[in-house]
């Protein structure tokens, strides 16, 4: 069940945004894009449904900002939805410096 969530994130990073300068075609655009839409939907239907049945364990962490809330999984913790104060600096993120 919970596996949609995850190919609905794919889908979402991989075609959820494609740049003007995309080697897809417009329809193949509009057609990825509609597909995302509906694994989307499709996914929040599935994961409302799991967290209505307690499929879902929610786990929350406190922070000196406040309590986020998150879903509990077998080997990780999923907090969604925290936004960046700025954007990863390349320099730190992948080692190298750019110029």
């Amino acid at each position: 069940m919970l596996r949609g969530l995850a190919v609905a994130g794919l889908l979402t990073a991989a075609y959820g945004s494609m740049p003007a300068s995309s080697p897809h075609s417009a329809a193949t655009q509009d057609v990825l894009a509609a597909l995302t839409q509906k694994g989307l939907d499709e996914t929040v239907q599935r994961f409302k449904a799991a967290r209505a049945n307690g499929q879902l364990t929610e786990t929350t962490v406190q922070t000196p900002l406040g309590a986020i809330t998150g879903v509990a999984g077998e080997t990780v913790n999923q907090f969604l939805g925290i936004p960046y104060a700025q954007q990863p600096v390349v320099r730190f993120r992948d080692g190298g410096v750019r110029t």
